[in-house]
């Protein structure tokens, strides 16, 4: 039952952190500085939601092209 409990606790401790301007301008912070890391080495995606779809982002090379073969087997 305690390691049920222990995740609510920890979630509850974090949500009420940020809550308190001290500590959001930190959190507000730390989450620039990692979406400026990913966005530099280009490991950081934006996924879009629109219309009801999921749509992934373009692909960075289109002019990529994968060649191979294949055999149809009938069961």
């Amino acid at each position: 039952g305690l390691l049920l409990l222990t995740p609510g606790f920890v979630t509850d401790a974090l949500g009420f952190s940020m809550v308190l301007p001290v500590t959001r301008m930190i959190y507000v912070s730390l989450a620039k500085r990692w979406f400026e890391k990913g966005i530099q080495s280009g490991n950081v995606q934006f996924y879009s939601f629109g219309g009801g779809q999921f749509r992934q982002p373009r692909a960075q090379s289109v002019d990529k092209v994968v060649e191979a073969e294949y055999t149809k087997k009938e069961f």
